[in-house]
């Protein structure tokens, strides 16, 4: 029996510019990802510059969730991924953002709902948030010399999400006609 959600949703927690929010849409809707939650959006919803950036993703911004605390945008949710670039002190599961991706359709495929959630432009997730997470996905982070010194250089928001976005979308075609039949 097919699943009802072929796809994890994408969380956004406290994103602050609604240029963002929608690059996000726009990057989803790209690779197929209609789900979009936003948790307490700083400059309020709807926004129209997350429409204006979302061009041609409008709907997926219609049918967002909204919700007011991560609490609730995770209540339905079976399995959340919380992405992180930075290292945290936590006891939880590190995955990378391919070896989530494929855990996540393992688990979507036995009926479950999945999301990945993603914090803040400025500082990421809390870790309270990621503390209500059953995993860690580590965002794709690339080490760069600057002036000789080593340096992480994070991706903004959007740019994660498309990334996402493309794996997921890559995982999806990938999969057998049969795998595929079960989601």
């Amino acid at each position: 029996m097919p699943v009802e959600n072929k796809h994890p949703c994408f969380i956004l927690v406290n994103p602050q510019m609604g240029e963002n929010i929608g690059a996000s849409a726009r990057g989803m809707w790209n690779f197929g990802i209609d789900r979009m939650r936003i948790v307490s959006p700083r400059d309020g919803w709807p926004n129209q510059k997350a429409v204006v950036m979302a061009s041609g993703a409008g709907r997926l911004l219609d049918e967002a969730l909204i919700f007011q605390n991560f609490t609730d945008a995770i209540a339905d949710q079976h399995f959340i991924f919380g992405t992180t670039a930075r290292p945290r002190d936590l006891i939880k599961p590190i995955y990378s953002p391919e070896e989530a991706v494929e855990l996540a359709y393992d688990k979507i495929s036995k009926g479950q709902n999945v999301g990945f959630a993603f914090g803040p432009e400025r500082s990421g997730l809390e870790n309270s948030d990621i503390i209500k997470a059953n995993a860690i996905g580590n965002n794709c982070v690339i080490p760069k010399k600057f002036k000789n010194k080593e340096k992480i250089v994070e991706l903004e928001v959007g740019d994660i999400l498309l990334f996402h976005g493309h794996l997921i979308h890559h995982a999806y075609k990938n999969m057998s006609e049969s795998e595929k039949a079960i989601l």
